[in-house]
């Protein structure tokens, strides 16, 4: 059930998008949230000249998490001239560790953008009331939300990843088996998740993201 759910939401998002009366589609660009740890000015001088950022509640950038992100969005989207990527870097935390607080307090923000995508490379254990309602109300905004589904060694999906109106994201090896750090429960697709210098599902997330793009742009 929760597939065909996902592929009727993903077909309703498209139909929308594609629509004659959609002004993102007219101007050609589309607005992707990043939730992460914040986009470094290193990572944003590298972008093609038909992408940008627009970057909110800044804080000092300790890791290279959102920019791993970031890159693994690039390597897997086709670019295309006069196509313009719209990206809202909105930071929930330097660390590994996410409060449920944060979490909803950046859920609202992103929610404000209206977006076409919002990536999420991570996630929280526990279930919460208040990132399931904002969850659900920006999918009725006919935002895409894709999310890790956790390192989580076979176990269920963490949250939001888990919700119904949530593409949640495995990892996989190089040789296309379920990575072993992976969840298995509650996921909707597997992607590339283990590299030389880092994995996780929180760089397979972005695959899937890159893929929805390339949709976009194809219609």
């Amino acid at each position: 059930m929760r597939k065909k759910f996902l592929l009727l939401f993903l077909l309703i998002c498209f139909t929308l998008i594609n629509s004659s009366d959609s002004i993102k589609q007219e101007s050609n660009s589309i607005e992707l949230v990043i939730i992460d740890s914040g986009i470094s000015k290193k990572m944003e001088y590298s972008l093609p000249n038909n992408w940008s950022i627009k970057h909110y509640n800044s804080k000092e950038n300790k890791n290279n998490h959102a920019d791993l992100v970031l890159q693994q969005i690039l390597n897997n989207v086709e670019y295309q001239e006069n196509v313009n990527v719209i990206i809202h870097d909105v930071v929930v935390s330097n660390s590994n560790n996410i409060s449920v607080d944060s979490l909803y307090n950046t859920l609202n923000i992103a929610k404000k953008f209206n977006a076409d995508i919002i990536n999420l490379s991570l996630g929280i254990s526990i279930n919460s009331d208040d990132i399931k309602s904002v969850i659900d109300d920006i999918s009725k905004d006919n935002t895409i939300i894709v999310a890790a589904a956790g390192n989580k060694f076979g176990m269920s999906a963490q949250y939001p990843a888990r919700y119904k109106t949530v593409i949640s994201v495995g990892s996989l090896d190089l040789k296309g088996n379920v990575s072993d750090f992976s969840a298995m429960k509650y996921v909707d697709e597997y992607r590339l998740g283990e590299y030389d210098s880092y994995s996780g599902t929180s760089f397979s997330a972005p695959i899937v993201t890159a893929e929805i793009i390339n949709n976009f742009f194809e219609h």
